[in-house]
């Protein structure tokens, strides 16, 4: 797998003040200008708002494994209906025809239907109060991204996709999780704020679990099944010895005026989806906020300055300065001089292909990784 941490780019997040009433944004968000677009900052910043109870819930499910909700537990593969009784060999019967009865019976019986654990019916923890390991563990216990740490970084970016009559179908996108570890993402939020035109869509999940052969007795995930009956893998966890350990975990509709927020520990696929008029154009628009660890602090917008050069030509020709009294033409070839810093948006569409190559290549080897590890079920 490549290096996890990117040497060569990371995501800008901006910095958000949790400490009053409502969280509010502190440093501009890349590529966003603070001034021109104040009134997007305040719904950005009303939106991030909605996704900080949200992102509390989901972390401390990560947290604290007594918050996490076992839906039912499953130790011994039982099968549907009464067992067959092992055919016998008739006394006039060709013995090879008996083999290839008794190997269709065998086959038969180890095809038979796993039985279905007892589900429970979903009943959130406790908010205040929950158990684990038998120790009562308080809501002091719980991630509270605002007493426990006054301020966040947020990832912003708005993600567009576009239909047309000449293009009217979205293929899907592809498995992954956000960002590399130098952006040190632990949670989504994304929100589905308009959509024209375009047949229902879903957001799928999946996650890696523990692969081998779930049958040693020390191990409090055994699980105690037939030799050579491996059907139960596929009926009760939807996955296939010698597969891959990853589970599929649903998925959700994205429907406008949606916030769906998820730890950065599962990976999820966009599904495909098409117009609904074919003659007629359609999109859908996300905004995407994708929270930095809190326990760590990396370079955001409040360290870095805003780095386009229109912005920055623009703040020239506003100010009263040396350069803002020189005429048209040779304001102009000072602008044309200035090369590395700001960055023209030609450079910067430049810099975005070559991050998005680097991203691409690590997004393949990540998935390549979640697919390594698999299910080698006991044959003895």
């Amino acid at each position: 797998m490549p290096n996890p941490f990117s040497e060569r780019f990371q995501w800008l997040p901006c910095e958000v003040n949790l400490s009053g009433d409502a969280p509010k944004i502190t440093s501009y968000i890349n590529n966003l200008h603070p001034h021109q677009h104040k009134d997007l900052y305040c719904i950005i910043e009303k939106i991030i708002g909605c996704a900080i109870p949200l992102w509390n819930e989901s972390l401390t499910r990560q947290k604290t494994p007594g918050y996490r909700f076992l839906r039912f537990e499953y130790h011994v593969a039982e099968r549907e209906g009464d067992e067959e009784p092992e055919p016998k060999r008739g006394r006039d019967e060709d013995v090879n025809a008996y083999y290839e009865r008794l190997d269709q019976w065998g086959e038969e019986d180890l095809n038979r239907m796993a039985s279905q654990p007892e589900v429970k019916s979903f009943q959130p923890p406790n908010r205040d109060l929950f158990e684990e390991d038998g120790i009562i563990l308080k809501s002091e216990h719980r991630v509270d991204l605002k007493r426990d740490y006054g301020r966040i970084q947020v990832i912003v970016k708005l993600a567009n996709i576009h239909l047309t009559p000449e293009k009217p179908t979205y293929e899907g996108g592809t498995w992954h999780v956000e960002g590399q570890l130098n952006e040190h993402i632990c949670a989504s939020a994304l929100f589905y704020y308009s959509s024209d035109n375009i047949t229902p869509s879903r957001l799928a999940f999946r996650h890696m679990v523990k692969g081998g052969e779930y049958r040693d007795p020390r191990d409090a995930d055994s699980i105690n099944y037939m030799q050579g009956y491996y059907r139960w893998l596929e009926d009760v966890f939807g996955c296939q010895d010698q597969g891959p350990a990853i589970q599929d975990i649903g998925d959700v509709l994205t429907k406008e005026g949606r916030l769906i927020t998820f730890p950065n520990i599962l990976q999820h696929q966009v599904q495909p989806f098409e117009l609904a008029d074919p003659t007629k154009p359609g999109h859908r628009k996300i905004l995407a906020l994708f929270l930095v660890d809190p326990s760590v602090n990396i370079i955001s917008t409040a360290n870095v300055p805003c780095q386009r050069k229109d912005w920055w030509r623009r703040a020239i020709k506003e100010q009263e300065t040396l350069l803002g009294k020189l005429p048209l033409e040779l304001k102009d070839n000072v602008y044309e001089m200035v090369e590395d810093f700001p960055i023209s948006m030609e450079k910067a569409k430049e810099v975005r292909l070559e991050l998005m190559d680097e991203r691409k290549e690590f997004v393949v080897k990540q998935d390549d990784c979640f697919n390594y590890t698999i299910f080698s079920l006991c044959e003895h």
